[in-house]
Parts: structure tokens; sequence; C-alpha cells
């Protein structure tokens, strides 16, 4: 392959779902379209999983499902 990530393994690497990656990139719209397809390099990784770290996405989520610590 040429290296490039796809939604679904970027979810993987997350633990999330794909449709919950989906609504984070509309914040964080963090990858390149190759083919018509949206694909993330590994610093396009880098990058979102840093601006995840920053945000509060992941609490409002854990907020909303009452696992907030």
């Amino acid at each position: 392959m040429n290296g490039l990530l796809t939604d679904a393994e970027v979810a993987a690497r997350l633990r999330i779902s794909t449709r919950t990656l989906r609504g984070i990139l509309r914040a964080h719209p963090i990858f390149r379209v190759v083919g018509g397809r949206r694909r993330f390099s590994e610093s396009d990784y880098a990058m979102l999983l840093e601006c995840l770290r920053c945000s509060n996405y992941a609490n409002d989520a854990a907020a909303r499902t009452g696992t907030c610590a």
C-alpha cells in the first residue's frame, strides 16, 4: 500500500467507531483526500491525536455517558 491510513484504521487506533471519527473530523479536518476517500498519514494521525488531547471532545463524550473521572 502507500503508507496512508484509512478511516477504519485510524478509528481502530483511537478505539472509537468510524462514526465518532467522522464527527471529530468535522471539528478537526486533518486528513487528505486520495481517490475520493479520506486518508491519513502518520503525521496527520499524530496531529489529530494531539488535537484530541487538547480539546474537550473526549471530556464532553465522557460527561454525556457518565464515565468522567
